[in-house]
Parts: structure tokens; C-alpha cells; sequence
């Protein structure tokens, strides 16, 4: 009881704090979060809850006059299934309210981006020939020519363009995500994709002391080639309480609000449209190889059923061609649709189902 352990040495020993009715938890661990993007995205302008998009354009165009002209403007957190008309926006209200500075806005799940025609001249995708779509991506088209929403792998096409942040950049995003994931409570997360340098500069804030949450970080599939520099590249964190990398993050599909979702059937709203993957089978096969003959987690996010069987298949094959892969504990991340037949092949081979509440929502709408 509270009068026994009060009434101990180790009691009597730390301090008792009387909540007055409250309640206290334990730090949560955040099992899916991306740090330096999730930092930038605080100093980005915030879309969230726009219920037009005359909003977002108004929004975007009040950060604009705060900058010097032909810098970039980011922003993120539109939704258009929250709209009336629930329909793709087109850039041309957002070009004609800002049109001297080039805007990258990302919808909430991160799987679209609408730009302007000042980011679409940058990109070279504002004439009436566009290059073919990317593997895993789509140019969104309106009588030939770029509407201005980019979905999946598109996105390269405008993000090449923004200058690439400075290690002080990086840094400063890392210090703020971790000042606001302490405000709400969280105190450990998995980042689900940490490059090299990422990796490198996280382990200079541990070891001066101002890196406090505690990470486990996740090496990005598609920047390693080799189980050996993938080893090389998990070294970084060491095997300390406050940063390690455990295991590979790889990325199958988009989401299904952006209709990225790789599914097996058409959506019922696009007739035709089955969704995205993000790399052929043999490619994603190779990533998981890689992890799993390193010894690292793989942690695939798969979120329509396609994508999911596909997992599924590569996790199959790595569990008879690499000795402990199930020790592994390999997962999949978001996990939204699942066909009724792979429930089975789940349990069978011990993957972890790593869903995200936040982001089920957001489909759900």
C-alpha cells in the first residue's frame, strides 16, 4: 500500500508530490515519427484545419509578405476531403495571390504537395510537355498541362529545388522537435528515417548533453546498399540509452487520401486507379535483404492491401534465406487495409502491426 512504501527507507527517501486528484504517466513513447521533418514543420506555415482553400491561400499569402521575394515558402496541413467539394485544388488562385515566391504545401499526410507556378517554372513543369510520371508518382495533369498538386515520388521534382539545410538547420529542427515532444509528453520516439549525416548529428547532441529524448533510429532503405555499410552506418548511435539505431525504414506506398495507397481493386471514387508503389518488388526485396543480413528491424510502411502482400512476400523470403529473421522483429507500419487472407501470414511471421492512430483518421475522412 502507499503507507507501507511511505513508511519505508526508500520512501522516506524521494520526494512525494501530491497531485491534488491528477494523474502521472510514464514518458510515451512515440513508435513512428520523423524528427528533423516534424521540427521543420514547426517553423513551416501551419494549413491545419483550413476549411477552404481559399484559407490555405490566405494563409500562405501572409507568410509571403513577411519574405523577401523568390524565397521559398513552406507550408503543410491542408486536407481537401475536409472541403466542400472534397476536389484536388489547382494552382492558379495560389499563384495569383503569391506569385513571387515559390510554395511547396504539403496535405497532411505528406503523400501530396500543391505548388505554385513560380514552383512549377523551377521544376520546369509549367509548359504544356511533361516528363512521364515517376515510378511511384504522379505529375496530376488538366488538359495537358500540371495542375500543381504532386503526388508521391513527383514531389522530387519541386523539393530538388529547395536548397538543402544547413548541418545548423538540421540541428535546430532536432532541438525544437524534442522541445515539443517533451511538451506532449513524449519522451522516446522512433525516427523512421535518419541518414548518415542525420545520424552523425544526433550523436553530437548526445554527447554534448542536449540531446535528451531518447531515439531509436531507423536507417533509410533506400540510401544503404550493403549490409556492411549498413553496420557501419548503425555504429553512429553505439548501444547507448539515449540514441541507438535498431533497424531500416523503407516505404512501399502513400496514403489513401491522396489515393497513393496501393490496393489490390480500384477505389470506389477513381474507377482505374489502384494506387502507388513506390519501387518494384525486386527492389524493396533487396532493401529487406540488406536490413535483415545487418541485423537491423525492417519497418516497412505499407498502407493499402497490395503493398501490404508485397511486405508480406519479401518477409517471407528473407525469413528462409536469413537465419533469426523473426528474431528481428520485423514491421509494418500503418498497415490500413489488409487483405482477410494475410492475417494469417502476420501472426505466422511474427510481424509487428506498427499502426498509427493520427494517420488512420486522417484516411478516414
Amino acid at each position: 500500500s502507499f503507507a507501507e512504501v511511505a513508511a519505508s527507507a526508500e520512501g522516506r527517501a524521494v520526494e512525494q508530490v501530491d497531485l491534488g486528484g491528477g494523474r502521472a504517466f510514464p514518458g510515451f513513447n512515440d513508435a513512428h515519427v520523423y524528427l528533423a521533418r516534424f521540427g521543420a514543420s514547426l517553423e513551416q506555415v501551419d494549413l491545419a484545419g483550413s476549411a477552404t482553400y481559399d484559407e490555405v491561400v490566405r494563409r500562405i499569402r501572409e507568410r509571403a509578405a513577411e519574405q523577401p521575394a523568390d524565397s521559398w515558402i513552406v507550408a503543410r496541413g491542408w486536407d481537401r476531403t475536409t472541403w466542400a467539394d472534397g476536389a484536388w485544388p489547382e494552382h492558379g488562385p495560389l499563384s495569383s495571390a503569391v506569385p513571387l515566391h515559390p510554395v511547396l504545401a504539403f496535405e497532411t499526410g505528406g503523400h501530396a504537395v500543391l505548388v505554385n507556378a513560380a514552383a512549377l517554372a523551377l521544376a520546369g513543369l509549367d509548359g504544356e510537355e511533361l516528363p512521364a510520371d515517376p515510378e511511384g508518382g504522379e505529375i496530376v495533369r488538366a488538359d495537358g498541362r500540371a495542375t500543381g498538386v504532386l503526388v508521391g515520388t513527383a514531389i522530387r521534382f519541386v523539393a530538388a529545388k529547395l536548397d538543402a539545410p544547413t548541418d545548423e538547420t538540421r540541428v535546430r529542427h532536432f532541438l525544437r522537435a524534442q522541445e515539443a515532444l517533451f511538451a506532449r509528453g513524449s519522451t522516446a520516439v522512433h525516427d523512421m528515417g535518419v541518414d548518415a549525416r542525420g545520424g552523425e548529428l544526433l550523436r553530437g547532441l548526445r554527447d554534448d548533453g542536449r540531446l535528451k529524448l531518447r531515439v531509436a533510429a531507423y536507417l533509410r532503405g533506400d540510401a544503404i546498399a550493403t549490409p556492411e555499410e549498413a553496420r557501419k552506418l548503425a555504429d553512429v548511435g553505439g548501444d547507448g540509452l539515449v540514441l541507438r539505431v535498431v533497424g531500416v525504414a523503407m516505404m512501399l506506398d502513400g496514403a489513401l487520401g491522396s489515393r497513393a495507397a496501393a490496393l489490390s481493386k480500384d477505389y470506389a471514387d477513381a474507377p482505374g486507379r489502384r494506387g502507388l508503389l513506390r519501387m518494384d518488388v525486386e527492389r524493396f526485396s533487396a532493401q529487406v535483404d540488406v536490413a535483415a543480413r545487418a541485423g537491423l528491424q525492417p519497418a516497412t510502411n505499407a498502407v493499402g492491401d497490395r503493398a501490404v502482400r508485397i511486405a508480406l512476400d519479401a518477409y517471407g523470403r528473407a525469413a528462409q534465406d536469413v537465419e533469426g529473421f523473426a528474431g528481428l522483429r520485423p514491421r509494418i507500419e500503418r498497415l490500413e487495409v489488409v487483405a482477410e487472407s494475410d492475417f494469417a501470414r502476420l501472426a505466422a511471421l511474427g510481424v509487428i502491426p506498427s499502426l498509427q492512430p493520427a494517420q488512420l483518421t486522417d484516411s478516414l475522412r
